[in-house]
């Protein structure tokens, strides 16, 4: 099978361009990439379904300076072609789906099949050209972390909901930041809240701005949804109201009032104001919508939340019984 065209790009400056991956026209991932004076920052690395997403940089950067990736969390869609750089970091709390999830093989088959909405061609092209990502090794990065590159600073900024580890990166002095899926337009999927809040061997990673209970203490639903609301309101307090921001599945520019948009949702859902919202299925197999398993998704402005409804009716029935 002949070479598929899946990468695009646009140098947004002299130091900033967008790079995107996509295995359909629906469904395509942003790859920020920041220029130094000494090396080159790759924020997110795609699926790894083709090992030439350095070459097709390369090709627009040159080769002259060593590349480093960060991604953003530890999803297959943001982690798959770390491997071809010169280091790869990632925060700890993600390691259990490096380890567990993101480079194993049907795992990834499934998740283009429904990136690719199902295309023969991009499922079998997939297959005969993805990387062989097991065993990826990755330094461990935290809040607060800066990446000097040269010239420009990243920051490393915490965003746990999405997943435990999630993170972006931040070029204060360009206000640009690269939020991955912790932050993402039209929306956001955090229906684990309640694993990464509650869950022992979760909790004991969280950073500890999030003041989570020490005493074993659950949150409920709507205290889960709260939390994230602040710890996206954290997340505007360190970059501003001017900041460019760039989420993961979207490649165009968006401003601090998507951000907003999310706090705003989780505090209306925090509030279990959640009656007439609106089924969000997936276009993933596993993910699909069940009676023990249902997403909906909550709007705030024109950017949305999706979060497990069935956990919030079984929470209502514990406490009806209690």
């Amino acid at each position: 099978m002949t070479s598929l065209n899946i990468f695009s790009h646009e140098k947004k400056s002299e130091r900033h361009y967008i790079f995107t991956e996509g295995y359909s026209h629906e469904f395509r991932f942003t790859i920020g990439v920041v220029v130094g004076d000494d090396k080159i920052f790759v924020v997110d690395s795609g699926m790894g379904m083709t090992g030439d997403l350095r070459t097709y940089i390369e090709s627009v950067l040159g080769t002259g300076k060593p590349i480093v990736c960060g991604v953003s969390h530890g999803s297959i869609d943001h982690a798959g072609s770390a491997m071809l750089f010169d280091e790869r970091y990632c925060n700890i709390r993600d390691e259990w789906m490096l380890l567990t999830q993101a480079f194993k093989v049907e795992k990834r088959l499934n998740d283009i099949a429904g990136f690719g909405l199902g295309n023969p061609e991009m499922i079998e092209y997939g297959r005969k050209h993805m990387l062989d990502s097991e065993g990826t090794q990755f330094r461990w990065i935290e809040d607060g972390d800066v990446f000097d590159l040269g010239g420009v600073q990243l920051e490393v900024i915490a965003l746990p909901g999405h997943s435990a580890g999630s993170v972006a990166y931040y070029d204060r002095e360009a206000d640009i930041c690269f939020t991955g899926d912790g932050i993402n337009h039209p929306a956001i999927q955090i229906h684990n809240l309640d694993l990464y809040y509650n869950t022992p061997e979760h909790r004991k990673l969280m950073p500890a701005f999030m003041e989570l209970p020490t005493d074993g203490t659950e949150l409920t639903m709507g205290e889960c949804y709260a939390k994230y609301a602040d710890v996206v309101r954290r997340f505007v307090d360190k970059v501003g109201s001017d900041v460019t921001l760039y989420s993961g599945h979207n490649n165009l520019a968006q401003t601090i009032r998507t951000a907003h948009n999310i706090i705003e949702a989780c505090e209306e859902v925090a509030a279990y104001r959640i009656e007439n919202d609106m089924p969000a299925d997936s276009i993933f197999e596993y993910q699909k919508n069940t009676p023990q398993k249902y997403h909906r998704v909550h709007w705030a402005g024109n950017t949305g939340i999706v979060y497990d409804a069935a956990k919030f009716e079984r929470e209502a029935a514990a406490r009806a019984t209690a």
